[in-house]
């Protein structure tokens, strides 16, 4: 029986594959964009709190609004984070009557200079005098985000409650109207939506209020008025800009290879401009210009990939950085300041209005707006030309031979195993996706960010080491038998064990009928129903979810959990088979439940070889595993695996393999030894097999030893009768003859064989042949 007590650890306290997908940091920046800082945050909570508990003091008494402590306050930020960055997340219910809700939105000091705690404390002002209680959880705030654009995570929000919730809002207060959005289009689509929903939209500073027809007319002049002032300070502002290059001005922060120095007068004073500003001019920068010089002379003459480019200036770390990578290289052979001429309005930008999705369109040189600053040049001419004409040959040449193909995110569906760098962290993706894929990591390409995994690995390799590995380690009918006896053991254990103390439960839940007694007879003696309803609401949901936990545990203490069958384990392990040759799609989440993230790591490169053998590490966690495979397969004991999987129990065990291509000789081992393991002797084998008793013996074993085979050169056994003749003793003598006496070329020698003989062989072949038997004729 297999012995979990030195490699394996049962857990209680926690899951270790339960925290949930990674997120690169290019998707953690797109989740949280336009969430407001954590100062912001707290700045919110705090006027939030600090006005609400003046309004509604009645509240405070029910035990409903918390009250001003600096605890409540960042539980209240934190919230609000949560909120923000969670996906798919329900409307929070009102507690009684309508939801109030509420949107904030700040972009810059340059626009509406009112803090997003400034725009809160109006609206609940606002909504104080209109005696409407707005819940913490019905707020909606974006930050730093213009509002020309309806792609903002908190609008999103607003506009899917409104959407498919109207039942439940009574109207959405604002700062003004401005703070929604911008576009008088995306303006009119949302008040007709409010309109449709019979949601009102109230402004507060600007007097809106889409249920009133007259101020609805407001409204929409109001949003024209809005777009024509963004158009026209657009345009004031390309204007401003295309008139300061023209004069020489730095419109963008300086380029690689040149820095900024404060211009002074004769006196040594700092220049200012006419904003009482320091006027900076740029220079180059003598210690990045030669690194400038060695880019452009190690692409141009010495050949140099940008890749090879990019790994380097990362191992020098220069510029301070390890963020290099191929693209940045190419923008800094593209760009032409190096050569003395600065080039701006390259490129236009379209936003498609519905997706979001922005479009770089490039403009003709002819529409380029450019300058020559001599003072500026750092490469020849020549130099930059000929880089230029490199690139264009690179391009053409890869279109011309790029295949088509879908995108990585079209492609990864079909990924079994989905593993992670062990050194960035960053997850692997398909470097290759043809028929042959491979993955790697796309900053340890280039060696960003300290990364070390520069190698490709096939995903078939991948695949295979850890399907290996789990079949050894995981998915054996000894290793399921020994876990179902320990999961039984550990039911048994929690069933014998006292049951859970209900009274403090009942104590609160007690507490709990008190204040919706207190709150009832108030409905009767209070004018405000609203705020008296939403702190109802709120004890009765508290009221609800601790009489589900006490029906909860008497549940359970009358239908306990039924054990598992230690044999259940066969049936178990042919639907594993089963699972991992169905849909990719559906296998590969549940088997990521089982496995969490799997971290690779990279072994020294063997001088000759292309790549480096891979290290996977993970720790498994069977229960969860367990829950998932029996909702899949409709499982009898699914409730005792999602019994044990509450009570945060689990097997944990760390695994490594290496991921390297197995040789024959190691598939022959395992072979070779699973016969053994039934008994047969070496001799035996080596007669079934054919193979000589040495070799068969050597791959045993390694086999048992966990190494590689020494090498050993197999050879077939002389005493096998019913191996077939070597080809090289079917065409012996024709070599001899056509070659010695003829002198015809090895090449003509296997046509002639395949026309004359039927005998396919190829020229190798023939001239072995030659080499073999020629020598040993007599002479003569």
């Amino acid at each position: 029986m297999k012995d979990f007590s030195n490699d394996s650890e049962s857990n209680k306290s926690s899951k270790p594959n339960s925290s949930g997908p990674y997120l690169s940091k290019s998707e953690r920046r797109k989740i949280e964009q336009g969430l407001p800082s954590e100062e912001t945050r707290l700045a919110m909570a705090r006027t939030y709190l600090d006005l609400q508990t003046q309004y509604w003091p009645e509240l405070v008494e029910a035990g409903v609004l918390p009250q001003l402590t600096e605890a409540n306050v960042k539980q209240l930020a934190d919230e609000f984070k949560s909120a923000f960055i969670t996906d798919s997340q329900p409307f929070p219910k009102p507690l009684s009557g309508k939801a109030n809700c509420v949107y904030l939105r700040y972009s810059d000091e340059n626009s509406n200079k009112r803090s997003l705690a400034q725009q809160l404390k109006n609206v609940l002002s606002r909504a104080n005098s209109d005696r409407k209680f707005v819940s913490w959880n019905h707020i909606c705030a974006d930050a730093a985000i213009s509002g020309t654009t309806p792609f903002r995570r908190d609008y999103r929000k607003l506009l899917n409650w409104i959407t498919n919730n109207s039942d439940q809002i009574d109207r959405a207060y604002v700062d003004d109207l401005s703070r929604l959005n911008r576009n008088l289009a995306e303006s009119v689509s949302l008040n007709q939506l409010a309109m449709d929903n019979d949601v009102s939209l109230i402004g507060v500073t600007d007097a809106t209020d889409t249920s009133d027809p007259n101020l609805m007319m407001m409204s929409v002049f109001n949003s024209l008025q809005n777009e024509q002032f963004i158009n026209s300070l657009r345009q004031k502002v390309e204007r401003g800009m295309n008139d300061s290059f023209e004069q020489g001005g730095n419109l963008h922060p300086p380029s690689f290879g040149y820095k900024l120095v404060m211009l002074r007068d004769a006196d040594g004073e700092p220049k200012l401009s006419r904003q009482g500003k320091p006027i900076k001019e740029k220079v180059i920068n003598e210690d990045e210009a030669e690194w400038v010089r060695k880019i452009f002379d190690w692409f141009v003459c010495q050949n140099w990939s940008r890749q090879k480019i990019a790994k380097k200036l990362n191992t020098k770390e220069v510029g301070g950085k390890k963020t290099w990578d191929s693209r940045k290289v190419l923008q800094l052979l593209e760009r032409s300041v190096y050569r003395g001429i600065e080039c701006y309005r390259t490129s236009t930008q379209k936003k498609d209005r519905r997706s979001g999705k922005v479009k770089v369109i490039p403009k003709p040189e002819s529409e380029w707006l450019k300058r020559d600053v001599p003072h500026l040049r750092i490469t020849s001419d020549d130099l930059w030309n000929r880089a230029q004409i490199k690139l264009q040959i690179t391009r053409s040449l890869y279109t011309k031979n790029r295949k088509p193909r879908g995108s990585r995110t079209t492609l990864s569906p079909t990924l079994l195993v989905r593993p992670v760098c062990g050194y960035c962290s960053a997850r692997l993706l398909l470097a290759h996706s043809s028929k042959y894929q491979s993955l790697s990591c796309m900053n340890g390409r280039e060696k960003k960010h300290d990364c070390q995994l520069s190698t490709h690995k096939s995903v078939r390799i991948l695949n295979k080491a850890i399907l290996s590995k789990l079949h050894q380690e995981i998915f054996t009918e000894e290793f399921l038998q020994a876990f179902f006896e320990q999961a039984n053991r550990e039911l048994e254990q929690l069933l014998n064990e006292p049951a859970e103390d209900l009274t403090p439960l009942k104590k609160r839940l007690e507490k709990l009928l008190k204040q919706e007694a207190k709150l009832t007879t108030l409905l009767t003696e209070e004018d405000d129903l609203n705020a008296i309803l939403e702190a109802l609401r709120t004890v009765q949901a508290e009221k609800g979810e601790i009489e589900r936990r006490l029906s909860d545990a008497e549940k359970h203490s009358s239908t306990p959990p039924s054990p598992i069958d230690p044999q259940f384990a066969i049936e178990c392990l042919r639907d594993i088979e089963t699972l991992l040759k169905e849909d990719v799609s559906h296998a590969a989440p549940i088997l990521e439940t089982l496995t969490g993230p799997i971290r690779i790591t990279q072994g020294e490169i063997v001088s000759g070889k292309r790549s480096a053998v891979w290290h996977a590490e993970f720790t498994i966690n069977t229960t969860q595993f367990m829950v998932e495979l029996s909702r899949a397969r409709n499982y009898p004991t699914a409730g005792t695996w999602e019994f044990l999987n509450t009570r945060s129990w689990t097997i944990s065990k760390a695994i490594s393999t290496e991921v390297d291509l197995v040789s024959v000789h190691e598939k022959r081992a395992l072979e070779f030894r699973r016969l053994h393991d039934k008994g047969m002797s070496v001799s035996s084998i080596a007669q079934k097999v054919r193979w000589n008793e040495e070799y068969v013996s050597e791959l045993i074993r390694a086999c048992q030893e966990d190494r590689k085979p020494d090498l050993i050169t197999p050879f077939y056994r002389t005493d096998a009768a019913s191996r077939p003749p070597k080809k090289s003793v079917l065409i012996k003598d024709d070599v001899l003859r056509l070659r010695g006496n003829k002198g015809m070329a090895f090449r003509k020698i296997a046509s002639w064989l395949n026309a004359n003989k039927s005998i396919k062989v190829s020229a190798q072949t023939v001239k072995r042949t030659w080499d073999a038997y020629a020598r040993s004729e007599p002479e003569g």
